[in-house]
């Protein structure tokens, strides 16, 4: 995604524009040499591949988890996930405060998307979005585990 997605000059206008962008090294012990993967034959990684390796968590100013997407994107489904995080932040926010009926709406966008999807770990996410408001705070450092248990051990 660093040198594909995160690259894509669309991509980045809408990051820029909508969002303060960090990274976080879930696994900071874990290094890669240059040209990750060097030895080994390259390969393309479809969307949603190496679930533990990346995960894009969009969240409000007051650590409100808005939406999370784990796994591989490529540039248009990145820009459908911004684009789904934008607007339902709009929906949601008004100045610094929330609007009333916030939590219906955002429960509502949610179970939207997650029946609009043939994907079952977008719905999976979604579905579990559905539940309630999330706080960031509750994601750190666990943020594989919220949605995959302990698929993402160490």
């Amino acid at each position: 995604m660093r040198t594909v997605t995160f690259s894509n000059p669309e991509v980045v206008k809408l990051l820029n524009e909508s969002f303060v962008c960090a990274w976080i090294n879930k696994r900071p012990f874990q290094k890669f040499e240059d040209g990750l993967y060097a030895g080994k034959e390259a390969k393309a990684l479809p969307n949603g591949t190496a679930p533990d390796n990346v995960t894009s968590v969009f969240a409000a100013w007051d650590g409100t988890v808005i939406h999370a997407m784990s796994g591989s994107l490529d540039v248009d489904a990145f820009k459908k996930n911004l684009t789904f995080a934008r607007d339902l932040h709009d929906n949601l926010y008004e100045g610094v405060g929330r609007k009333t009926f916030a939590g219906a709406v955002y429960r509502d966008a949610h179970i939207k998307a997650s029946e609009s999807s043939a994907d079952p770990r977008v719905r999976t996410i979604h579905w579990r979005l559905s539940k309630s408001f999330t706080d960031l705070k509750d994601w750190y450092p666990s943020l594989f585990e919220m949605f995959f248990g302990d698929t993402c051990k160490d």
